[in-house]
């Protein structure tokens, strides 16, 4: 180790004052450079990615806090607290809002295992497939029901199947209930 230093102590006596001047500026360069792109680069740059990526983050946090918000609405209606008699005229209001020939309801039989449970089947003959998907998705959950079975195709005129129109059955229950 002294050896070196020792080289380098000699190496250094024998430049002139102009070059050991040059050589200081040059290592403070190289130390400035180094600096610079170990230190303030990966700073800067993660600084202005932060910066790109705000206004979708925000966004996103606009939707997150939406759809909370719709949550917790649901969970206050009325109909997460309605007796299933109040549950099944809301559900016969929102078939009959629908305006659709061909949609039957019929509330199953309770047995006695199942006091407290309520469960509905809805008969779709040859309605729009529009309006069945989007009653399904939309209006059984604001009315605080889950779908317990779905037996839907497409329906049949003559030999003919027609892609726009769905029969069949909907069975509707309380969440939590289980299937019997």
């Amino acid at each position: 180790m002294t050896a070196r230093l020792d080289n380098l102590l000699r190496f250094w006596r024998a430049r002139s004052r102009r070059e050991q001047r040059l050589l200081c500026a040059a290592a403070c360069c190289l130390g400035l450079v180094l600096w610079l792109q170990w230190a303030i680069l990966p700073a800067w740059h993660q600084w202005r990615d932060a910066r790109e990526r705000l206004p979708a983050l925000r966004l996103e946090a606009v939707a997150l806090e939406t759809v909370l918000a719709e949550a917790a609405e649901l969970a206050r209606a009325p109909q997460a607290r309605a007796t299933p008699a109040e549950r099944a005229a809301a559900l016969e209001n929102s078939l009959d809002a629908l305006g659709q020939d061909g949609v039957y309801l019929q509330t199953l039989p309770q047995t006695a295992s199942q006091e407290s449970a309520a469960r509905w089947v809805v008969e779709w003959k040859d309605a729009p497939a529009a309006v069945v998907l989007d009653w399904l998705s939309t209006d059984v959950p604001v009315l605080g029901l889950q779908v317990q079975s779905l037996d839907l195709a497409r329906s049949r005129q003559g030999a003919r199947t027609q892609i726009d129109r769905l029969g069949g059955r909907v069975v509707l229950a309380l969440p939590g209930e289980a299937a019997p």
